[in-house]
């Protein structure tokens, strides 16, 4: 993501246990090495405020996304559903707080940025391998490359393989 994600929360940080906020934020631009997300997109989140932070999650958002085959090569134009986003945001983060769950909120300006929870979670909801589908031909053929050598002499088999 090429900008910061910044979402203000000073009215919620500051109101009773239980109150709860929905956001529309919009997706900054996101160019990866592979994978690009299709500007202009919009996400929902909802906001809790838990006893001494708040909780933001949000669950069953769809981005369009393109991708480049990783077995052809191919331009891949699709929607991914993110996986559940959760996060809890504390001025002082709770001792007994898994610090994967938790972040600190910046308590100037009562800010938090979403840049690196979004960009994970992208990355959670993609399949480890992207391709363009369970039939992708993949690329061409070039035939078998030998596994064991057939000659104890190494260079009469890279001269076989020129063939």
């Amino acid at each position: 993501m090429n900008n910061n994600l910044k979402l203000p929360i000073h009215e919620l940080f500051y109101s009773k246990a239980g109150t709860i906020d929905t956001f529309t934020i919009e997706v900054p631009v996101f160019e990866d090495s592979e994978i690009n997300i299709v500007p202009g997109q919009k996400i929902t989140l909802t906001g809790i405020k838990i006893d001494d932070g708040i909780c933001l999650y949000s669950e069953g958002q769809t981005l369009k996304v393109s991708y480049n085959c990783a077995r052809c090569l191919k331009t891949v134009d699709t929607e991914i559903t993110l996986e559940t986003l959760e996060k809890h945001y504390y001025v002082t983060i709770p001792e007994d707080m898994d610090s994967d769950l938790a972040e600190e909120v910046e308590s100037k300006n009562f800010e938090i940025d979403l840049t690196s929870l979004l960009k994970e979670t992208v990355f959670l909801s993609l399949d480890p391998v992207l391709t363009c589908g369970e039939d992708c031909p993949g690329m061409p053929d070039y035939g078998a490359i030998p596994t064991q050598p057939t000659s104890k002499n190494p260079f009469t088999d890279l001269k076989d393989l020129l063939k």
